[in-house]
């Protein structure tokens, strides 16, 4: 009587337990679940998502989208994992990353999750075997399992990827798909280049044509673009912004993309672009009792302008009694001390252009003396 209450208790907790993972399934569907779980089907996001990865996201009520993040929301019911490449007012448009194709723009109400994290196959699938086998202490099934797990890794990252066809991939002459990824970006802000490096299999890379960086879909030409062979199927390439450019990267608080075609050997074309956010520090100031020196860390020059507004202490208080403007102009990466004016309080309203343009936000600081 005993074990039969006690098996009622336990298929009880099963019962539990996988009606729970059914409803939270059909809330995370809906849209409606605070955390998203979501498994990659195709290639559209390669190489930043794999098929077969799992991507963790939170709604849209705890995390606000914003440009160059990952999202899901749905299309013919379906979910789709891709990237935000332009927002429009209250029109997103959407693309994979590997695809040139954008999707057809949906609005802020039809983004259900932001994606925060990817766990790959390689990593959750052999390790549901592992608990499998720790859970049911049975090592048969969960070794079977793992070379399953490992075969189906194995066939995804080498074997599917030659299966399928690559639509930005121009191929009339070789028989094997290029393999050509990118790893890292990085910003050198001296220098105001983008480092990117690609890795390249069964093919080479020539050259960078048609390099454009786009803000605010206005489009602007790459001063330069350059590509190295640093050995072991690895390329750098850089791309180097115009003074122009910076400025409205600048302005749309320092974001934009990339957009270039990579030449391979054999004639071979590969479209490529890039969601970038560039690390810039503001210049700033520092202000001391009669000095005030201005700070420049951008890669290109600044104009910059000090309204001080003068206080003289009386008796009751401070009175106003003039503002002086100085304007002054800083070279890329470096400092410019000046002097500042008489007064018993100064208040120091900081702001600065680039040709021409005046770079939103302003600093405020104050010197007493």
């Amino acid at each position: 009587m005993g074990l039969i209450t006690m098996s009622r208790i336990r298929l009880h907790k099963d019962n539990i337990i996988v009606s729970f993972l059914f409803l939270y399934i059909l809330l995370i569907y809906l849209g409606i679940a605070p955390i998203g779980i979501h498994v990659v089907l195709g290639y559209s996001m390669w190489p930043s998502m794999w098929p077969g990865d799992i991507v963790l996201s939170v709604s849209t009520y705890i995390m606000k989208p914003d440009l160059g993040d990952i999202i899901v929301f749905k299309k013919d019911h379906k979910p789709i994992v891709h990237r935000i490449i332009d927002i429009r007012g209250n029109t997103i448009v959407t693309k994979g990353d590997f695809v040139t194709i954008t999707d057809m723009p949906i609005t802020w109400d039809d983004i259900d999750y932001v994606v925060v994290a990817r766990v790959p196959i390689y990593v959750w699938l052999p390790a549901i075997a592992v608990l499998y086998t720790i859970l049911f202490k049975d090592p048969r099934v969960g070794f079977t399992l793992l070379y399953l797990a490992i075969l189906i890794v194995l066939y995804i990252h080498y074997g599917m990827f030659y299966l399928t066809t690559l639509d930005n991939v121009t191929d009339s002459i070789a028989s094997v798909k290029p393999n050509v990824y990118m790893t890292s970006i990085k910003f050198n802000n001296k220098e105001a280049s983008l480092s990117i490096l690609i890795t390249a299999n069964n093919t080479g890379i020539e050259s960078i044509s048609q390099c454009n960086v786009i803000v605010n879909n206005l489009t602007f030409p790459c001063l330069n673009a350059t590509i190295t062979n640093i050995g072991n199927n690895r390329f750098l390439a850089k791309l180097y912004f115009t003074e122009e450019s910076l400025v409205h990267i600048l302005n749309n608080n320092r974001k934009g993309n990339v957009e270039f075609k990579l030449i391979l050997t054999r004639g071979l074309r590969v479209d490529s672009k890039v969601v970038f956010i560039i690390p810039f520090v503001r210049p700033w100031i520092e202000a001391s009792d009669w000095n005030a020196t201005i700070h420049n860390p951008l890669p290109v020059s600044i104009d910059s302008k000090l309204t001080i507004h003068q206080y003289i202490r009386h008796t009751y208080g401070l009175n106003y009694y003039n503002t002086t403007v100085i304007e002054v102009s800083v070279p890329r990466a470096s400092n410019v001390t000046i002097n500042l004016p008489e007064g018993d309080l100064l208040r120091i309203v900081f702001s600065y252009s680039v040709k021409g343009t005046t770079i939103r936000g302003y600093e405020v600081v104050s010197v007493e003396r």
